[in-house]
């Protein structure tokens, strides 16, 4: 009765083919990952489309509440509350333009600094 549900599993042709191509790319099959053996494979968003206010507007109003911790970085960076800047955003990626044509980027919780250089 025990033997009644029994399986078995054998490896082909194909199944060895595939092994040895995970194997020559880095893949670990019981991750399911890359293990990124030819180095990082960040990819970011242009953002595109922007919106005027201030830095202060930015740390004082619900509105923005996503920019909140770009916003906090670019006031150490040595800009004032008053600072008239551009806000955008395309999915993690957060930018703020200033008036001096400098970029700060924010990917996720990753302060990039101005990106403009």
């Amino acid at each position: 009765m025990w033997n009644q549900f029994t399986a078995q599993a054998t490896t082909s042709v194909i199944g060895s083919k595939l092994s040895n191509w995970e194997m020559a790319n880095g893949m670990d099959r019981h991750d399911m990952v890359a293990d990124r053996i030819g180095g990082d494979y960040t990819v970011t968003r242009e953002v595109t489309t922007f919106k005027s206010t201030t830095l202060g507007a930015i740390l004082s109003s619900d509105k923005f509440i996503k920019f909140d911790l770009l916003a906090r970085n670019v006031v150490e960076e040595g800009y004032n509350m008053a600072t008239k800047v551009k806000v955008g955003n395309n999915g993690k990626v957060q930018e703020i333009r200033t008036p001096d044509n400098k970029q700060f980027r924010q990917v996720g919780t990753s302060y990039y600094g101005d990106i403009s250089e």
